[in-house]
């Protein structure tokens, strides 16, 4: 009976979250009130956004002062051509979706707990042709004049890579120093001085990463900006803030044939932190052949021994070549971040809309079978996106002890 009530409340949660993207705030609001929730992340967020041209062409003059003093002290900067291309390029084939990479590290084992690696910077003695990587993109931060008060006293370099299928989402969040995050009596919150996204992918693949400037304690945040995937942007925002992946629009049929759903979205990962001499290491778990946790040591490339996937990244000696990355009009903050749920009439059983409204087949995307399938919707609700909020503390309650 539990497993029936636990599936019906899942059921309502993704209900609920494809009814804020379908713009039918208040039969959202209905099944979030059963369920609850007392705030919503800003529904505009969650919908397609109006053409950029429109929104100048008709915006009165109150609401462009309005919207510049919303983007003064931005914790983001966006760059595009942050790699080389050819860099670019050949981290992409190497994290191709059935690359060895994810297989070594069990990427797509929801046991797998979180895995990085370090390297200081700036990068003197590349490992691997990401740890390359990783210096072009210090060299981008660190010589713009938004970005380079973060990284002025950085010495580290913590990466990982995150692959997705184009309908994922990521649960809002802050970064925070794995090795101490949770370790009971041991634990302390620490935040990189700055975090970075680097979309591999192309453009369309995947949802935007929603960057806000709430800060722990500090009560809930005045501004969120959406950035969207493509190739070879780089964005930087300040490591003590509230992010995320949110799900991509719903598209109309049209639409959606212009989207390739097979691509993966791709995007390589840095936080980046003010330490000397401190490249511990967390906990190291057992994983195949391969010791991984947070800020592992790098693996060398070996040919018959020890993991492979270092193989698909090799330094080249010479580099890459120059980076071109230049920055790029920051996109329309959107305010306020989180609204409180308006108390909705009552709603009844014969009132609640269907999964074919949205013309919706919920097995037809997975190759698993449905129970499979269940399962992964039920961890989703159990964990959330934390896009609805119980309680005005819910993230402080998480981070804090």
């Amino acid at each position: 009976m539990q497993c029936f009530f636990d599936s019906l409340r899942a059921a309502q949660y993704q209900l609920a979250l494809l009814l804020c993207r379908a713009s039918r705030q208040q039969e959202a609001e209905a099944l979030l009130a059963s369920l609850g929730v007392k705030f919503c992340i800003n529904p505009v967020l969650l919908t397609p956004d109006p053409s950029p041209q429109n929104k100048i062409k008709f915006a009165r003059k109150s609401r462009r002062w309005r919207n510049k003093a919303l983007q003064s002290d931005a914790p983001l900067q966006v760059f595009k051509n942050a790699l080389p291309p050819d860099l670019r390029s050949h981290l992409k084939a190497g994290f191709v979706g059935d690359s060895v990479f994810w297989a070594e590290h069990k990427y797509d084992d929801p046991e797998t707990s979180f895995f990085s690696y370090s390297c200081a910077v700036p990068v003197k003695d590349p490992q691997s042709s990401i740890e390359q990587a990783v210096g072009y993109l210090y060299s981008v931060m660190l010589a713009d004049e938004s970005t380079k008060e973060w990284m002025s006293r950085v010495s580290l370099g913590e990466w990982w890579v995150h692959k997705r299928p184009h309908s994922a989402a990521h649960q809002m969040h802050f970064d925070a120093d794995e090795r101490f995050f949770r370790s009971g009596s041991s634990y302390r919150l620490f935040h990189p001085s700055a975090s970075s996204v680097t979309f591999l992918s192309g453009a369309g693949t995947g949802g935007a990463t929603c960057v806000t400037d709430q800060v722990l304690e500090g009560g809930f945040g005045r501004r969120a900006w959406m950035v969207t995937p493509e190739a070879g942007t780089l964005l930087a925002y300040r490591g003590n803030v509230l992010h995320g992946v949110l799900p991509p629009p719903l598209h109309t049929k049209r639409e959606a044939s212009d989207v390739d759903l097979t691509e993966l979205r791709t995007t390589l990962m840095v936080t980046w932190w003010e330490e000397k001499e401190d490249l511990a290491m967390g906990p190291q778990t057992e994983v195949g052949r391969v010791a991984q946790g947070p800020r592992s040591p790098h693996p060398q490339a070996h040919c018959n021994r020890g993991p492979q996937w270092p193989r698909l990244f090799i330094r080249k000696k010479d580099g890459w070549g120059a980076s071109v990355a230049e920055t790029v009009i920051l996109p329309r903050a959107h305010s306020p971040v989180w609204i409180p749920l308006k108390l909705p009439l009552p709603y009844t059983t014969r009132s609640w809309p269907s999964l074919a409204d949205f013309k919706i087949k919920p097995f037809s995307s997975c190759n698993s079978e449905p129970s499979q399938h269940l399962d992964n919707i039920l961890s989703t609700f159990v964990t959330g996106y934390r896009l609805f909020l119980h309680n005005a503390t819910e993230f402080e309650d998480v981070y804090i002890l």
